[in-house]
């Protein structure tokens, strides 16, 4: 999981990975730290999830960028935009859920796309 610090690269990142796992965090915050290496693992276990975190403080634009008044909070971001969000108790397992129906759908759309393509050839 990428530790970025400035929005630039949070939306450059954003626009780059079809299917993004924002973590933010709050300094000195006891559940975000070990949320956070939670995460992590889970993060590391799912290879089409490109992964990120960022605290709060060190990029002041974050939190309204990302409408974010806690932490930890976790977005899911498909093509951009957000399809889950979860702040303060997250539940990991219940993340899971979101993240394997935008894996399908991104399956979905290639293979659409391969049958377009090969239509018009």
């Amino acid at each position: 999981m990428e530790h970025l610090t400035n929005i630039k690269d949070i939306e450059k990142a954003i626009v780059e990975n079809r299917l993004c796992l924002f973590y933010i965090k709050a300094p000195d915050c006891g559940v975000c730290n070990v949320m956070l290496d939670k995460v992590e693992r889970l993060a590391d276990s799912i290879t089409a999830v490109y992964s990120f975190y960022t605290d709060v403080t060190e990029e002041p634009l974050i939190a309204g960028r990302f409408l974010v008044y806690s932490g930890p909070t976790v977005l899911l971001l498909m093509d951009g935009k957000e399809v889950y969000r979860a702040s303060q108790f997250i539940d990991l397992e219940g993340f899971l859920l979101p993240i394997e129906a935008c894996e399908s759908s991104i399956r979905m759309m290639t293979v659409s796309m391969m049958i377009s393509t090969s239509a018009k050839n």
